[in-house]
């Protein structure tokens, strides 16, 4: 699989950047647990090829109506990992300014949460919940790591005592949440 994936990193000229299961920044962040020395290579130079030069990330675009991932987080969290001691100088012109970010230190609202679709926004609060906590920690932010708690906490009571459209997965992400 590992041989596989890398192989289809090195074709692909576009990451998909879908708040859903295909987004690439969050299969890339899941496979570098692999461990595997030649599907680390073949990520990082995917994720520098792809996001390197992203720059003022609209943010303000999310969240989508179905999304259980932030396509601009994953990223951020991603290149983390990728550019080590680098992320802060890609991290200042990545990150969104104004509202845009405001629109990332908010939860997202569920309407619904028996509707497979709008309760996805509980799985995007729990992302986030690791996304934002993630970047806390490598940037010294206490403003996003209070937003990652609002985030968790949004979510957490739903995540075992929802509707079946929600249980049977959120709790995968709720695990995401509190760190690795």
């Amino acid at each position: 699989m590992a041989a596989r994936l890398a192989g289809f990193l090195g074709r692909s000229h576009y990451p998909v950047r879908a708040g859903t299961h295909a987004n690439s920044a969050f299969a890339m962040l899941l496979a570098r647990r692999f461990g595997d020395a030649a599907l680390d290579a073949e990520i990082d130079a995917a994720a520098r090829r792809w996001f390197l030069a992203d720059r003022d990330y609209p943010a303000h675009y999310e969240p989508s109506g179905a999304d259980f991932l932030s396509g601009g987080l994953t990223e951020a969290v991603l290149m983390r990992e990728v550019l080590g001691s680098g992320f802060t100088d890609w991290w200042r012109g990545f990150a969104p300014r104004g509202e845009a970010l405001q629109a990332w230190l908010a939860p997202a609202v569920v309407s619904d949460r028996v509707d497979p679709q709008l309760v996805h926004l509980d799985g995007l609060n729990l992302s986030r919940a690791w996304c934002l906590a993630a970047l806390a920690e490598a940037l010294e932010d206490t403003a996003l790591q209070r937003a990652a708690d609002d985030h968790r906490a949004a979510a957490w009571s739903h995540v075992s005592t929802g509707d079946f459209a929600a249980t049977h997965w959120l709790v995968s992400f709720a695990l995401l949440s509190i760190g690795d």
